[in-house]
């Protein structure tokens, strides 16, 4: 993962306030609810400040998803794919509170930069992708998007691209803004759909 702007800013401070020893046992605690969890979760320097935020997780959870012949299940960027950190903070949740009406009469305040992520989903033994949801692209006025899951042997990998220009968007940019975001929140809401062999 790789972030910049408002999102880098968080990203810091949350790793600036915990010591390099407490990582495993912090994201071990956040995956309780869905048993549990081990792995790898290896921060950037968060003193360094000209530089994109960059984050690394190899992490393994058990119980993801109800098994059956059939399994789908969205996929949200990042960390948020797993639903014990649901009740975390979810930036892009909130970010997407902005879109509900057609048109506004004030401005809209958002989080200025970008995000990047990349994730690899390895696919439970016996199973095959029935569907995978197609891939997204929209640059406009408001910033860019790139959504896109290619499979590779057994596993899919999800790249997720967010940019955004401004941190406050005006009546007449906001149309915008609320197009790339109806497209984000659409294709994390999208489910992959894996069927058993």
């Amino acid at each position: 993962m790789q972030t910049k702007g408002w999102w880098a800013w968080m990203y810091r401070q949350t790793f600036a306030s915990i010591p390099p020893s407490a990582y495993h046992r912090v994201m071990n605690t956040l995956l309780l609810p869905d048993g549990g969890g081990s792995g790898t979760f290896v921060p950037g320097n968060p003193d360094i400040l000209d530089q994109p935020f960059a984050v690394t997780a190899h992490w393994h959870t058990v119980a993801y998803t109800h098994v059956g012949d059939h399994i789908s299940f969205p996929i949200p960027s990042g960390p948020y794919l797993t639903p014990g950190l649901s009740a975390t903070a979810r930036p892009m949740e909130a970010l997407t509170r902005v879109i509900g009406p057609l048109q506004r009469q004030h401005p809209v305040t958002t989080y200025l930069g970008g995000i990047h992520w990349t994730t690899t989903i390895h696919l439970p033994e016996g199973y095959q992708v029935q569907y995978l949801p197609p891939a997204q692209q929209l640059h406009n006025q408001a910033g860019s998007f790139t959504y896109n899951l290619t499979l590779q042997e057994h596993s899919v990998i999800v790249h997720y691209t967010l940019q955004l220009q401004r941190v406050v968007y005006n009546p007449q940019q906001y149309p915008a803004l609320r197009t790339l975001l109806k497209l984000d929140y659409a294709a994390q809401q999208s489910p992959i759909i894996l069927v058993r062999q």
